[in-house]
């Protein structure tokens, strides 16, 4: 029996060696939306670039397991199947020990659905035949807010995106080492 390698990306090096020349799909989850980008990541970096497609998905629905149902359906129909990345690397979560906002997603249980969410998109991926990955949160932005992410994406490739699509390409860019 062969071993899955473990999904989990730690560095941003480890994600551009295991990615030359593929169409990368990197997600950003979240309750209030689902933001997406796809990168044709280069063999060698030399300067920023604009993903190839970018997009994000929301869901009506009421209850947090429903929309989350929806939006992994949605994943799958509406993106994975439509644009058929190579490999899909998800943003993961990761509590910060130092953080009142991290604490209070943990004692709240935003954190622990956001991670529904993810099982959810993984599935979807797993079921579509490709081959997914979770990068954690600090790796590639630390301590960045969405404004500061915004801003460098912008001096970056002169672009402005929604919110979670701009974290999504914000990914794409840390990894190559343009944000």
């Amino acid at each position: 029996m062969s071993r899955r390698p473990d999904p989990l990306i730690s560095t941003l090096k480890q994600v551009l060696a295991r990615t030359q020349s593929e169409e990368l799909m990197f997600v950003d989850p979240g309750s209030g939306g689902t933001g997406w980008a796809i990168f044709k990541m280069p063999s060698e970096v030399t300067e920023p670039i604009r993903p190839l497609e970018f997009g994000a998905l929301s869901s009506r629905s009421g209850l947090w397991h429903d929309k989350f149902a929806e939006i992994a359906v949605a994943f799958a129909d509406e993106v994975l199947f439509e644009h058929g990345p190579d490999r899909v690397v998800h943003e993961w979560p990761e509590l910060w020990a130092g953080s009142a906002k991290s604490q209070a997603s943990t004692s709240d249980g935003d954190l622990f659905k956001l991670s529904a969410l993810i099982g959810a998109l993984e599935l979807a991926v797993l079921q579509c035949d490709m081959e997914p990955s979770l990068f954690v949160t600090p790796r590639w932005k630390g301590q960045m807010d969405k404004k500061a992410v915004d801003e460098r994406i912008a001096r970056a490739i002169g672009c402005s995106y929604p919110n979670h699509v701009s974290d999504a390409v914000g990914m794409g860019l840390a990894v190559m080492g343009t944000l």
